[in-house]
């Protein structure tokens, strides 16, 4: 038994001889074809990481406050039309939005108790003339009379058939004939006077029974309704020249020392197209709206803007103006804290953290009071992805966000 055991132990230990061999062998370990430790497959190479960013020169530039108010587009040269006398309208050819040339009528007027007065008037004169030229003749007779009664009396009292006080007498009633006639002469031609004043008012009046527009243009508001009255405190009408526009605008008291009159602003109105005009301020008010507590302006336009009375439009102020200034995107500027940085690339591609001091902001630009002093490449996009020292690749085209990491392969492969 102890034998069979001791067989069985030596062939084991044969069996594992010759495997030992086999492996030591062509195809094994350490053997001619065989591959030793320092044949294992190496790792992959080194990857270079870089950030796809857009970029950007620093560069001076002119900055501005930007502010913008709403407005009202006006005609800019409104003219209301008045009846000259207090009458009844008795015709109105025209309708709010119609266009009219200067002479052209805009209303009738009722002129016929103006023609009755003059009527009245007349009668009353003729008979005031005929009255006058009757009394002419009465006194020339009586002074006539008077006189040719102091002579008689003078002849008489020489031969002593009358005595002075009947030559006194008689030379009283001469003057008090003569005076009787100047006054009373002159009431009449007074009066003839007076009245034909009333007549040629009367007649000027009629004439004006006929209300015509004084300018050409577009009537905007309309007061003349038949049968109404018209009285020369209230206009009857209101004539807008549309040749000549304006924008009509309210601004705060924030404001108003940053504006002056023949100051330049930008004017956009929507509803004619998406274009920009330049419009110039004409005139500021002196004191604000009592109602709003806005002080009114009102925006020269220039002519050909297609533009129309009432529609509205966005007027834009550019004030504190800084000249030669670094700008910049806002969208570049990043913060921490109360810290705001920006992030520029140097010639080997390697972005770095730079420091900045805002200024103004205005149309999505920032000013740079400190930080920056002209000609850095910025990172406009992409710096969000950026620290300190890292790579870079400059894009023509917005960086692709999911694939910001590009890998770089060693050169040797």
């Amino acid at each position: 038994m102890k034998r069979t055991v001791k067989l069985l132990s030596l062939l084991l230990a044969l069996i594992l001889m010759l495997s030992l061999a086999a492996c030591a062998g062509p195809g094994g370990p350490g053997g001619p074809g065989g591959k030793s430790d320092d044949d294992t497959p190496e790792e992959d190479d080194p990857v270079i990481s870089s950030v796809a960013v857009e970029v950007q020169t620093v560069e001076h530039s002119t900055m501005a406050s930007e502010s913008t108010v709403s407005g009202t587009v006006t005609a800019s040269e409104v003219t209301d039309v008045y009846a000259s006398i207090t009458a009844q309208i008795n015709a109105s050819p025209l309708k709010v939005g119609d266009t009219v040339h200067a002479g052209q009528t805009v209303c009738i007027l009722d002129v016929s108790a103006y023609r009755d007065q003059l009527v009245s008037l007349q009668s009353n004169y003729n008979s005031t003339a005929a009255s006058l030229a009757s009394n002419k003749l009465l006194f020339e007779e009586q002074i006539a009379q008077a006189e040719k009664n102091i002579s008689d009396t003078k002849a008489l009292l020489a031969i002593g058939a009358a005595s002075q006080a009947q030559l006194e007498a008689a030379e009283l009633t001469l003057l008090q004939l003569t005076t009787t006639r100047d006054t009373t002469i002159r009431q009449l031609e007074d009066g003839m006077t007076s009245i034909s004043s009333n007549i040629k008012t009367l007649q000027d009046n009629i004439s004006k029974g006929t209300v015509s527009a004084p300018v050409s243009g577009t009537i905007v508001t309309l007061n003349a309704d038949v049968g109404s009255y018209c009285s020369p405190s209230y206009p009857v009408a209101t004539i807008a020249d549309s040749s000549v526009l304006q924008v009509n605008v309210a601004v705060s008291e924030a404001l108003l020392p940053k504006l002056s009159v023949g100051q330049s602003c930008t004017v956009t109105i929507g509803a004619v197209s998406d274009r920009t005009w330049n419009g110039t301020i004409k005139s500021i008010s002196p004191s604000p709206n009592p109602v709003t507590n806005l002080y009114d302006l009102e925006i020269r336009l220039p002519s050909g803007t297609g533009a129309k009375a009432g529609l509205f439009a966005s007027v834009t102020f550019a004030t504190d103006a800084s000249y030669n200034t670094i700008t910049i995107p806002s969208d570049a500027i990043l913060t921490s804290g109360n810290a705001d940085y920006v992030f520029t690339v140097d010639e080997n591609s390697v972005a770095h953290r730079v420091y900045v001091t805002r200024g103004q902001t205005s149309g999505g630009l920032t000013e740079i009071t400190s930080g920056l002093s002209g000609g850095e490449t910025l990172v406009t996009s992409g710096q969000t992805y950026l620290s300190e020292g890292t790579a870079v690749r400059i894009v023509s085209g917005a960086a692709d966000d999911s694939a910001s990491a590009v890998t770089v392969e060693d050169a040797s492969l």
